[in-house]
C-alpha cells in the first residue's frame, strides 16, 4: 500500500446486531508498469471483515486510477455487507459518488 491519502471509518451492524467499525483507506496512485504504456495503480484497503483486504484499481494515469477507485469502493463495500448479511449505518452511498450524481443531474 502506498501512502494513505484518505481514510474513513464506517459504522456497520452485523447480522447478529453487533456494531463494529469498517475501515477504508485510499492510497496515493503510483506508477505500476511501463510495458506498452504507463499503467497507474490506486490501492485501497478495507478492514473489519476478518483479514484486511488490499486491492488496487489500474488505469492509464494517476487521475483516472484515483477516480475509478473512488467509484469502486461503494460497490465493493456493499458487496461485502451483502455477503456478510449486515448493513452500514452511514449514508447509502457513503457520500463517495455524490459529486458525480450532482454533475450528471445538472449537466445531464
Amino acid at each position: 500500500m502506498t501512502t494513505s491519502i484518505a481514510s474513513r471509518t464506517l459504522a456497520y451492524e452485523g447480522p447478529d446486531g453487533a456494531r463494529r467499525d469498517i475501515g477504508v483507506k485510499l492510497g496515493a496512485p503510483a506508477l505500476a508498469s511501463r510495458e506498452l504504456r504507463d499503467t497507474w495503480a490506486c490501492p485501497y484497503q478495507i478492514t473489519g471483515f476478518g483479514e484486511p483486504i488490499l486491492s488496487a484499481i489500474y488505469d492509464i494515469d494517476a487521475m483516472k486510477a484515483l477516480i475509478l477507485a473512488l467509484h469502486t469502493l461503494p460497490t465493493e463495500l456493499l458487496a461485502m455487507a451483502r455477503e456478510d448479511g449486515g448493513r452500514y449505518l452511514d449514508e447509502p452511498d457513503f457520500g463517495l459518488d455524490f459529486a458525480c450524481r450532482v454533475y450528471l443531474e445538472v449537466d445531464g
